[in-house]
């Protein structure tokens, strides 16, 4: 049912040739249909997060960000960075915080979804110190540049078997043009999702691969998926283009290859996380502030 209603939102709105949203397509949005983040089971987070990246960047890589999407992050973030997030170690701060700042920045300005929810926002934003007002109107443009980097340590990590950190080979792999020895270097990110792809994802997660590199091989069909990717990066990295839009997807990316390594807990992980939840908007009633830890949903 997600993916169809994805899939029905994406024809409803480019069916025409231009991008058109109205009555025609919202009616196909997940919240639309009662089906948010909280209630779903591990299969349905992955659905949710292939389905709303065919949702997110459009040909000619038009990106239509929507609360959908926003809730899906938030509650990604809560299960694996939250109070009770298990897929980093107490070793991998930095990587951690990273993923963090990620979400954040794909979460910065949203609103409660009522009026008086985006009343109260209007406010707080014409309150903003002058910086942080722009750097939340920018947000989207900062995940860009954030999601690369995380996107690579997270490949790493999942692959730490194959290569370390600092992109030391351990174990022979194939790139696209040259094959990896160990000892040698990689920090081609088109390589590493290869890499991840052929020698370390499970059967799982090869399957969602494919099918959002099918996605992103609709926006150029002549470059290999993962190309793709890897000249975004090149582009990001060396100044030549900005590309604001492409952040969102990157970020989902990264979040289905972290989500595989805790299919297994995910149930008993997610009724903790309610439990926090719950906690946390209790807390929040009375103090009026929200922990720094606490992702979902995005708004107070």
């Amino acid at each position: 049912m997600i993916s169809d209603l994805c899939d029905s939102w994406v024809a409803a709105t480019t069916g025409g040739g231009a991008i058109q949203i109205g009555a025609a397509s919202e009616k196909f949005r997940l919240r639309n249909n009662g089906l948010e983040p909280h209630d779903f089971t591990y299969a349905e987070v992955r659905a949710a997060c292939i389905g709303l990246t065919r949702v997110l960047l459009l040909p000619g890589l038009n990106t239509i960000i929507d609360l959908d999407h926003r809730l899906l992050w938030s509650w990604c973030a809560e299960v694996l960075v939250g109070s009770h997030g298990q897929f980093f170690d107490a070793n991998e701060h930095e990587l951690k915080a990273l993923l963090g700042l990620a979400c954040r920045a794909s979460l910065a300005g949203v609103t409660r979804p009522d009026m008086s929810g985006f009343e109260e926002s209007k406010r707080q934003y014409e309150l903003m110190e002058p910086n942080a007002r722009e750097l939340v109107t920018h947000a989207h443009e900062v995940l860009s540049y954030l999601s690369f980097p995380l996107l690579e340590g997270v490949l790493r990590k999942v692959a730490k078997t194959h290569i370390t950190y600092d992109g030391v080979v351990l174990l022979p792999f194939q790139g696209k043009n040259r094959k990896y020895e160990a000892k040698d270097r990689c920090s081609n990110l088109g390589d590493l999702l290869r890499l991840l792809e052929g020698q370390v994802a499970s059967p799982g997660l090869q399957q969602a691969l494919a099918d959002v590199k099918k996605h992103l091989q609709l926006l150029d069909p002549a470059k290999d998926a993962f190309d793709i990717v890897f000249d975004w990066r090149n582009s990001s990295l060396h100044g030549e283009v900005r590309l604001p839009t492409i952040g969102g997807t990157v970020l989902s990316m990264t979040l289905v290859i972290a989500l595989d390594q805790i299919q297994s807990n995910y149930g008993a992980l997610r009724a903790q996380v309610m439990k926090q939840i719950a906690w946390e908007l209790q807390t929040a009633s009375l103090t009026g502030h929200r922990s720094p830890w606490a992702y979902y949903p995005p708004w107070m």
